[in-house]
């Protein structure tokens, strides 16, 4: 089977928010946020407000880890939090398993078949800035929502980036 895109990934992540009776409004960029210091950039904030969607394969089918921008995923953590082992996934699989191009990937249209980890310190974070199904799209959100919008669980699976 040919991997397929979503037709608008964005339109169902406003979709599926307002279905679960959540208030937002997606954001359109000229320019893509596939980093989060672009994302932070263009929503006018810090990239600790930024909910980036770090995608793995899973031996059970794809794992998403929800970290806040300035910080890296502690594989270990997110395997044991999953409770399946994981392995970088290649920007095909975003194509293949979650029907997304690199940068659009989050926990808002995730498959029933993902398993979405959200990071404990992330939400607590208040309202932060999450992919909304595009690399040009961000939508605002509070980061306690964000497990329950993706049928996921809160784990500490973060660990501070180092310092250059």
């Amino acid at each position: 089977m040919t991997p397929q895109l979503l037709a608008d990934p964005a339109g169902l992540a406003a979709e599926r928010l307002a279905r679960r009776g959540v208030l937002a409004t997606i954001r359109q960029f000229a320019t893509g946020t596939h980093l989060a210091s672009d994302a932070a950039a263009a929503a006018g904030t810090h990239p600790d407000k930024i909910a980036k969607t770090v995608v793995f394969r899973g031996d059970l089918g794809p794992v998403l880890a929800v970290v806040a921008g300035d910080r890296r995923v502690h594989r270990r953590s997110l395997e044991r939090a999953a409770r399946q082992r994981i392995e970088p996934a290649p920007g095909t699989y975003l194509i293949e398993a979650l029907g997304v191009v690199p940068g659009g990937a989050t926990p808002l249209i995730a498959p029933p078949t993902a398993c979405v980890v959200v990071d404990a310190e992330l939400a607590r974070a208040g309202v932060v800035w999450v992919a909304a199904g595009t690399p040009d799209t961000i939508v605002a959100i509070d980061a306690a929502r964000l497990a329950d919008l993706g049928a996921g669980t809160v784990a500490p699976i973060a660990t501070p980036r180092p310092a250059p």
